[in-house]
Order: C-alpha cells, then sequence, then structure tokens
C-alpha cells in the first residue's frame, strides 16, 4: 500500500505549536527534557517516544496519539521506500496457529519460566 503524500516529521508539526519568541532551550525545559534532545526531533534527526508524546501532548494541549500517529506515518512512508526481499506470507497448518511453528507453540504453552535449556526459535 503506498502513501498518497509525503507527511511531515512530528518535529515539524511540533514547531508549529511552539510561540513565537520562545527558544528551543525554554521549550525543552518545559517539556523536562535536554535542548539537544527537543532539537533533534525539531529538526528531524530523532523520533517522537511515547514518553515524548505524553509530554509534548501534554504542553501543547493534544493527544499523545495524535504525535504517535504523526510519528508512525512518516515511518511507514520512508520505510516504503526501502528495497526489501520478496516476502512469503505465513501458510496456515492444520492444528497449528498461523505462523507458529511446533516448538514455538509448545514453548508459548510452558510460559515464561526457565529459559537456560530452551533453544533459540
Amino acid at each position: 500500500m503506498s502513501r498518497m503524500f509525503d507527511p511531515a516529521h512530528p518535529g515539524e508539526i511540533l514547531r508549529e505549536f511552539i510561540p513565537e519568541g520562545m527558544t528551543v532551550t525554554e521549550c525543552a525545559s518545559r517539556l523536562g527534557v535536554s535542548r539537544v534532545a527537543l532539537s533533534k526531533i525539531l529538526n528531524g534527526k530523532s523520533g517522537i517516544s511515547a514518553e515524548m508524546a505524553i509530554r509534548i501532548g501534554l504542553l501543547t494541549g493534544t493527544t499523545p496519539e495524535s504525535w504517535l500517529d504523526n510519528q508512525l506515518r512518516w515511518e511507514l512512508f520512508r520505510a516504503e521506500g526501502h528495497a526489501r526481499p520478496e516476502i512469503f506470507p505465513f501458510s496456515r497448518v492444520s492444528g497449528e496457529k498461523e505462523g507458529l511453528s511446533r516448538e514455538r507453540a509448545d514453548f508459548r504453552r510452558l510460559g515464561k519460566g526457565d529459559q537456560s535449556n530452551q533453544s533459540v526459535l
């Protein structure tokens, strides 16, 4: 599925909320993060984490979900442009959950107990 437009990075959107005359340092202080961390977001060099989305939501009066949604759309748009190998979808095997081998299904039934003698799946 291709996207119809190139979504803005969340940092670009955040720039629109910062009042004219407010410094990055002051905005970062209000968010409780370093100036460098905020600058990376504003310049599109760093993404928005869930914690940062909560802080930005509180600062701007918006929802954290809207910031994470913007981040997700931005990342997906870029990822769709990358080359990747051919991917073969899982097929359903009788008696097993889709995509799970018997070993993985057994591992899930065992729970997360002692993993020292379990092979990497």
